[in-house]
């Protein structure tokens, strides 16, 4: 049995034990009932104020248990709604993901998620100082997310490098055309992202 109505129970019964004899013995003067109320239990007090005495204790235990009965039932609530949110903010994530995946079909853009660096192992010449946030067309300089292949609006394909070694580690394009910003950073045609060069791979790079 729950708590909450364990103690409305309990309450319940403290109540009659309080109340029904002092009804009893109000309404019904000179009854059978009102000389049995006033016969003396112990020294000096009669039965109904006896009883009125016990009443009150199990009214107050009762009320108790209710009210604890109450705070675990909302306590117990409030974790299942925190939780069917936490649920649908992740499935609203992923039906955003979904949602994006098919617009980037039907627009024609072959649409995959940018890698990290949980996914594959860095093997890339080149340290990411800034990463950028999506590519730009060279024909048109329409704006594609990270991991389009061919523009949307053009139909233009991003130059994805095979080699991993020459590719930009942010959005995996050629970096024939990089702009070279000072001795050791250069600018993605394509992401715009900032990448520190090691060693001489200056080298083959038309800056």
């Amino acid at each position: 049995m729950k708590k909450d109505v364990l103690g409305l129970l309990i309450s319940a019964f403290g109540l009659i034990i309080s109340l029904v004899p002092t009804l009893i013995y109000i309404n019904f003067a000179d009854s059978p009932a009102f000389y049995f109320l006033n016969e003396q239990v112990l020294p000096s007090i009669p039965l109904i104020l006896f009883m009125a005495i016990v009443g009150v204790p199990i009214t107050i235990v009762g009320v108790t248990i209710f009210r604890r009965g109450i705070r675990e039932m909302m306590e117990e609530l409030s974790e299942s709604t925190a939780g069917a949110i936490e649920g649908g903010r992740l499935s609203a994530n992923k039906s955003v993901e979904v949602a994006v995946k098919r617009s980037a079909e039907v627009s024609g853009t072959n649409f995959e998620r940018p890698p990290t660096k949980s996914d594959t192992p860095n093997r890339s010449k080149y340290l990411i100082v800034s990463s950028g946030t999506e590519l730009i067309c060279q024909n048109c300089s329409s704006a594609m997310p990270l991991g389009a292949r061919v523009c949307s609006r053009c139909r233009s394909p991003f130059p994805i490098a095979e080699d991993e070694e020459e590719a930009c580690p942010v959005c995996r394009c050629y970096l024939t055309d990089a702009k070279r910003l000072g001795d050791e950073i250069i600018v993605c045609n394509f992401c715009f992202s900032e990448l520190r060069l090691q060693g001489n791979t200056l080298k083959g790079l038309s800056l």
